[in-house]
């Protein structure tokens, strides 16, 4: 399980390098989930 905020799924006014921080974790989750959905399958 990953934690984010919510600057990680929307931006927030002058915490450019939060919200990127944020959206990598999100971004790697989301992935991975598609990832492992793919490979597998039942």
């Amino acid at each position: 399980m990953n934690t984010a905020s919510v600057g990680g799924i929307r931006g927030v006014g002058s915490q450019s390098g939060h919200a990127a921080a944020r959206h990598g974790v999100v971004g790697l989750t989301r992935n991975s989930a598609i990832e492992y959905g793919q490979s597998h399958k039942y």
